[in-house]
């Protein structure tokens, strides 16, 4: 063996472990990018109902969040609060924030004694994503609804979805007095 086979040998060497480096440099780069990329595309697809569901179905684990903490609670506090006007002005932050869960205005509906806070649940319901859901429910609520209540339905049901207010009112046969103006 001569010198210069050794020298030639290590220099192979040496180029091989730099092109396994760069390859593992160029493989953990690629896995970070993709590994960023889903947890954006995650958050973005799961984080406004993760903190929706969060704040209506009366969970703690906000609390060990950090930034958003504050807003949130405050949220969670009012609509959980023994205190009718603090309900209400959570009810009224629910649509603040875009955070109007069908469900949860329905069992809170059917908890709520003040005409106020019905209303005020109506009102929020309104302004739900899923309108078919809205109406399912303004009907299902029209017939034990007070008369006040029964106008405010069909002002919701008239501004969500025409037709179907129509059909509503030659089905049910609504009194004329109730159909708003």
């Amino acid at each position: 063996m001569y010198p210069f086979d050794s020298a030639i040998i290590l220099h192979e060497y040496m180029n091989s472990i730099r092109a396994h480096r760069i390859k593992s440099v160029g493989g953990i780069a690629v896995l970070a990018v993709a590994l960023a990329l889903t947890g954006y595309g995650a958050g973005l697809l799961l984080g406004g109902r993760f903190m929706e569901s969060i704040i209506l179905r009366e969970g703690r684990f906000p609390l060990l969040l950090s930034r958003p903490v504050n807003q949130f609670y405050d949220v969670y506090s009012l609509i959980n609060s023994a205190n009718p006007f603090s309900r209400l002005s959570g009810y009224y932050s629910l649509v603040d924030n875009n955070m109007v869960s069908e469900d949860f205005i329905a069992e809170r509906y059917g908890k709520e004694r003040f005409v106020v806070i019905q209303r005020t649940l109506l009102w929020a319901l309104s302004r739900s994503r899923d309108r078919k859901k809205a109406l399912k429910f303004y009907a299902s609520v029209y017939p034990a609804s007070d008369d006040s209540l029964k106008k405010d339905i069909l002002r919701h049901m008239m501004r969500l979805d025409g037709s179907y207010y129509h059909s509503f009112i030659l089905r049910n046969k609504v009194n004329p007095s109730f159909i708003p103006e």
